[in-house]
């Protein structure tokens, strides 16, 4: 039976949920989680994730990771006669996707590009029927988790390698798979698409046909800077990317609900996997700072306060560090206009004329 994957499905798409599970596949074939986040130059651990301490992750530290995981993947898989396509071997892939003029001109030679792996890393075909184009994917020999793995990390890169080729972001895919609809849960996990056929006869990405003549509009130099994160970025949804400010302000969030204090720089860089320079660097580019989002942080935790718990003013200034009620109450005056008392009897005030109102 085919079954429609669709939007019901209550799981959203996480890069941290990804990485979770891809280090939970990797433990079972005898690699160690915590040392390939070490060697990704991020100094958190799998139990981290797990527990919920990192709540998000940066573009470039999904990639650092991802990367990791990928490459240990495929040489843990690779023998003398399938040798599956390495990073270098993957932009040979990409720069030769450049050198024709047309998408369809481009997935041919990419086809042919994957037959000189014999199987190593799979086969496709690429066929144009009924106005629909359909791209094969055939994928090599390896257990079903890893299998499935696989397919799915290469719908999400011919996804955006088509899109990024003849730039254009508005074409809609279809992603055809023979798994079993049981695997909707995983599919979900590493893909951020309700749009999944299972039990179908194949693996198949599907596309508007007229977008095979149009032509490859990218460079060279547009790739080298396209390779810095692709492929490791196939299943981030362009929306879901945070901003380093974004990350930054969910780790102090975190930080500061559960009471603890701050870090110095040094300390929050190494945590981002990065160092103080390049930290401080990442946010100017962003037009932010460490100490813009420490104001953010403290401001929004303290308005939910304030407005969801009885805690008093003095509780929430403990909780959110300030040295004093003294030194709360001023820095929430100039965020609000009003002082922690003001504001919370603003909001009763509210509730009690829509209680009235509704009686």
């Amino acid at each position: 039976m085919v079954e429609q994957m669709n939007g019901n499905i209550d799981l959203p798409y996480s890069p941290v949920t990804h990485i979770e599970s891809l280090l939970h596949k990797v433990s079972k074939l005898g690699m160690n989680p915590n040392e390939l986040i070490r060697n990704s130059r991020l100094s958190f651990t799998l139990n981290d994730i797990s527990s919920g301490r990192i709540e998000s992750l940066s573009r470039e530290n999904f990639c650092r990771i991802f990367g990791t995981i990928l490459g240990s993947v495929i040489r843990k898989f690779s023998t003398p006669t399938d040798r599956i396509m390495n990073r270098r071997d993957f932009d040979l892939f990409c720069h030769a996707c450049l050198q024709y003029d047309t998408l369809e001109e481009s997935l041919i030679r990419q086809i042919d590009f994957l037959s000189l792996y014999n199987g190593g890393s799979g086969r496709m075909e690429l066929h144009a029927e009924d106005g629909i184009a359909t791209l094969e994917i055939e994928m090599f020999q390896v257990e079903l988790e890893w299998e499935f793995f696989f397919v799915f990390n290469a719908f999400a890169v011919y996804q955006k390698l088509i899109t990024w080729l003849i730039g254009e972001d508005r074409m809609k895919f279809e992603f055809n798979t023979a798994f079993s609809p049981s695997m909707r849960h995983d599919a979900r996990i590493l893909l951020p698409s309700d749009n999944v056929t299972f039990g179908a006869p194949r693996h198949e990405v599907r596309f508007d046909a007229k977008f095979l003549k149009q032509p490859i509009v990218r460079t060279p130099l547009d790739l080298v800077e396209y390779l810095k994160h692709f492929p490791f970025d196939a299943a981030l949804p362009e929306a879901g990317a945070e901003s380093w400010a974004d990350t930054v302000l969910k780790h102090y969030k975190l930080l500061l609900m559960r009471e603890h204090a701050l870090p110095a720089i040094p300390a929050l860089a190494s945590a981002l996997g990065l160092s103080s320079a390049t930290l401080r660097r990442r946010l100017r580019e962003e037009r932010n700072s460490i100490r813009q989002i420490k104001e953010l942080a403290r401001k929004e935790l303290a308005l939910r306060y304030l407005s969801e718990t009885v805690s008093s003013a003095s509780v929430v200034s403990s909780r959110l560090g300030f040295s004093c009620p003294k030194a709360f109450t001023r820095a929430f005056k100039s965020w609000t206009g009003a002082t922690p008392a003001e504001y919370r009897n603003s909001l009763h005030s509210v509730e009690r004329n829509q209680a009235a109102a509704r009686h």
